[in-house]
């Protein structure tokens, strides 16, 4: 299966984006923990651009939506 990760960032890029899209594919059991460890180490990168909301959907083999759901960190200062 596939996870879509796109991730929507407080400032634009060098290149003036401001949505980044990420696919992760792992198996169907792990799929969920592969996301939220990506999730977690994308948030805690230091040099890295801050993330407004990280929106998931789940894909299968048709390209149907399978599961979705949105996250908002919090940053401690």
């Amino acid at each position: 299966m596939i996870a879509i990760v796109k991730m929507t960032l407080v400032r634009p890029t060098r290149f003036g984006r401001t949505i980044i899209k990420k696919k992760i594919n792992a198996h169907k059991a792990i799929l969920k923990d592969e996301v939220n460890n990506f999730i977690y180490e994308r948030q805690h990168r230091e040099n890295f651009i801050r993330v407004k909301t990280f929106d998931v959907s789940i894909v299968d083999y048709k390209k149907r939506i399978v599961d979705s759901w949105s996250y908002s960190p919090t940053y401690a200062n």
